[in-house]
């Protein structure tokens, strides 16, 4: 007849199974969510065709010229003045600082 110290120790050893494969299971959960992480979200560089290159360098060259660069700060300006002219700068602001 199994007495209890011999059914202690079975359960005992039932739960430490149990409790293994739970850890194993966790273990390769944790390694099955990294590893679908890291092909969901990966960067792939494609070519790209020359001509897109050459317009990007163009727009590139173009937005940071001083004209154009002149020419958005007016439209900022004028446009912050209509929306909102108490932030404006006054003409004290404009004689101390240099647009």
């Amino acid at each position: 007849m199994l007495t209890l110290p011999t059914i202690s120790i079975i359960l005992s050893s039932l739960a430490l199974l149990f409790g293994l494969v739970a850890v194993f299971l966790g273990i390769y959960a944790a390694i099955t969510v990294k590893a679908m992480e890291k092909s969901t979200h990966s960067v792939q560089f494609m070519p790209v065709d020359p001509e897109i290159d050459r317009a990007n360098k163009e727009y590139s060259e173009w937005a940071t010229s001083n004209e154009t660069l002149e020419q958005q700060e007016k439209m900022f300006a004028k446009e912050l003045e209509e929306q909102m002219p108490e932030f404006a700068p006054t003409e004290t602001d404009k004689k101390r600082y240099v647009f």
